[in-house]
């Protein structure tokens, strides 16, 4: 894998790998040791809270890059999203400090 990343990266400018979830299987764990960055895709409502900072872990633990996080599944036709949507999923998504220390992740926004 580390060998066809390297010569992907000799022939284009981007290369984008898409992985299991980082939880389920331990080759997202490798495929993040080799890559430059990674981005977190997290479906809205559905991934619970304790299991983002447990990936956020996972991936520090190895060392990876990550870029930021992506909230998908979103439904914005709900009547009740349509105003106050981004600071509902911003406070969702988003633990304090104190929250950082027990989890041993810190100063990470989660969306």
């Amino acid at each position: 894998m580390e060998e066809f990343i390297k010569k992907a990266k000799e022939q284009f400018d981007v290369v984008i790998l898409d992985a299991p979830p980082i939880l389920s299987v331990v080759d997202a764990a490798i495929i993040s040791s080799l890559a430059d960055g990674v981005v977190l895709v997290v479906k809205a409502f559905s991934t619970p809270r304790p299991s983002i900072i447990q990936a956020i872990r996972q991936l520090s633990e190895i060392n990876a890059n990550i870029f930021g996080c992506v909230l998908n599944d979103v439904n914005f036709e709900k009547e009740s999203y349509h105003y106050s949507s981004y600071q509902y999923y911003h406070n969702y998504y988003y633990y304090s400090d104190e929250e950082g220390r027990k989890s041993g992740v810190r100063n990470q926004k989660l969306l």
